[in-house]
């Protein structure tokens, strides 16, 4: 019923020691620099300048379109043109008859006054008629010459008025290249159609001016005017590589511009 110092059993202890986990470190040598952040951003090609071109005037014939896309053109070249050979005709009508009334004009003044000296100097050396009657006559034929001239004067100046707004017509017949650049759009079978007023036939770009852009400006702050930065481009021909840099920096209120 109890333990007895006789009767208890010896039993064996085991000490189990810990051992301690060594710890091994790489060394490497530190240095000072910055840390370069790298991220992608997707750019967008685009043309700065353009040129949509249409016609002033509206259900005229378009006679002749003298390019096509690509073709390469000269700032004032002729696109595209519409049907003028009877307004032509009306202004080289016109043309004639203001230089006819110019001159008739011109001369006029000067038959009168040979006129009235022919009348005088039949009273003076051959005594035909009286002063009066040579007086009532100059009269006659003054009132008579300002009249005429008068006539002329309205007639040219109608004529001239005329002249202008068919020549002006004519402008608006043709259609030209307001920079240089390439011919990116020509609308289909337009020569032979009938023009519509302000719609666009004929597209132009510039090629000397195209940029990458890139839209919204939360990346703006992480440029600089001098940083460089690699493109790649991927498109259904290829891939290429290209270095970009910032352009136009003091544009960059709704998109950032890069430039090739």
């Amino acid at each position: 019923t109890a333990c007895s110092a006789t009767g208890q059993d010896d039993e064996n202890v085991i000490i189990v020691e810990k051992e301690e986990e060594k710890l091994v470190y790489n060394l490497t040598v530190a240095s000072v620099g910055d840390v370069v952040k790298t991220e992608r951003i997707k750019c967008t090609y685009q043309q700065m300048k353009d040129q949509d071109v249409s016609f002033a005037l509206n259900g005229r014939l378009v006679t002749k379109v003298y390019v096509k896309e690509g073709d390469m053109v000269k700032k004032g070249q002729i696109l595209a043109e519409l049907g003028s050979e009877d307004i032509q005709n009306q202004i080289d009508d016109l043309e004639y008859q203001i230089a006819r009334n110019k001159l008739l004009l011109e001369h006029s003044e000067v038959n009168e006054n040979n006129n009235i000296s022919l009348l005088w100097a039949n009273l003076l050396y051959y005594r035909i008629g009286s002063e009066s009657s040579v007086k009532a006559q100059v009269e006659s034929m003054q009132q008579s010459g300002r009249y005429y001239r008068e006539d002329l004067q309205d007639k040219i100046g109608f004529d001239e008025q005329q002249l202008e707004n068919l020549k002006r017509t004519v402008k608006q017949s043709s259609v030209y290249a307001n920079m240089a650049g390439t011919v990116s759009f020509v609308k289909e079978r337009l020569e032979g159609s009938t023009s519509e007023k302000d719609e666009v036939v004929i597209s132009v770009i510039d090629n000397t001016d195209c940029l990458f852009t890139v839209e919204g400006v939360e990346y703006a702050d992480r440029f600089g005017a001098e940083d460089l930065l690699d493109m790649n481009v991927i498109s259904g021909t290829g891939t290429g590589a290209y270095v970009l840099k910032p352009a136009h920096m003091d544009k960059w209120d709704e998109k950032l511009f890069f430039s090739i």
